[in-house]
């Protein structure tokens, strides 16, 4: 069950120290930084501007409200005082509340080191836990990594949307996929 800043996992990887833990309060300007580098890099989320300091702390305030009542799962790989990756899965509502939609992120030197397959190894277990069965998700119809990352872990492709995102004046398909947790 969640609990702030719950440390759920110590990896080494390239001989640092990595600690996937559960999302807490204090984690707003060290994700402030973290999704500013994001979108500084023009990284392939859905974010393309950089939240103020006040924004990125209602953001976790909220997550961390949704999480304590079982609504989300919200983890972050941190090395040394820094957030190098982000995972959540947001529950739907209503007739949705089974089903949660996924949004990830791993900060440019750190992908390719299995960060992100260990958690989301990890959000499954505890998605279960708060009584999820399905998780969506999308990403950029040109997004290689995104596309490899969910065909490993058995997501089925849904659809196509064309030309729904505006990346950067680039018009891009977004690719929409579901996984049922076992």
């Amino acid at each position: 069950m969640f609990r702030e800043g719950r440390i759920l996992e110590r990896m080494e990887k390239n001989g640092e120290r990595v600690v996937i833990r559960f999302l807490k309060k204090s984690d707003s300007a060290m994700l402030l930084k973290y999704i500013h580098g994001l979108v500084d890099e023009r990284a392939k989320i859905m974010m393309n501007r950089k939240p103020s300091i006040k924004e990125e702390r209602e953001y976790v305030s909220d997550c961390i409200s949704k999480c304590r009542r079982g609504r989300n799962v919200h983890i972050v790989a941190e090395c040394g005082k820094n957030i190098i990756a982000s995972m959540q899965l947001r529950g739907g509502e209503g007739v949705e509340h089974k089903c949660g939609e996924l949004s990830m992120g791993v900060a440019f030197p750190y992908r390719k080191q299995g960060i992100a397959s260990r958690m989301f190894m990890l959000l499954q277990v505890h998605a279960k836990e708060n009584g999820f069965d399905t998780i969506i998700s999308s990403y950029y119809s040109n997004n290689a990594a995104s596309s490899n990352f969910h065909e490993r872990f058995g997501f089925k492709i849904v659809g196509q949307v064309p030309n729904s995102i505006d990346y950067y004046g680039k018009r891009l398909g977004k690719v929409v996929v579901y996984r049922v947790l076992r």
